[in-house]
């Protein structure tokens, strides 16, 4: 993402993997603050979905994350 943003974990359970390999887990309830320019992933491991509300830092209209 090339801005600010911050994820609240609503329900459900993610974890969330940097370029790196380091690792964490974040469970319902949670806040994440988003890594900005940084390559990662987010791989849900349960059967249920993982819903995340998210608010970004950002220029209306501006991209939010990268291709």
């Amino acid at each position: 993402h090339p801005v600010i943003n911050v994820g609240y974990m609503l329900s459900g359970s993610l974890v969330v993997e940097k370029q790196n390999g380091q690792k964490i887990t974040i469970r319902a309830g949670d806040v994440l603050p988003e890594l900005v320019n940084v390559t990662h992933r987010g791989l849900n491991p349960a059967d249920e979905p993982a819903v995340i509300l998210v608010f970004y830092a950002g220029v209306a209209g501006g991209e939010i994350s990268k291709k």
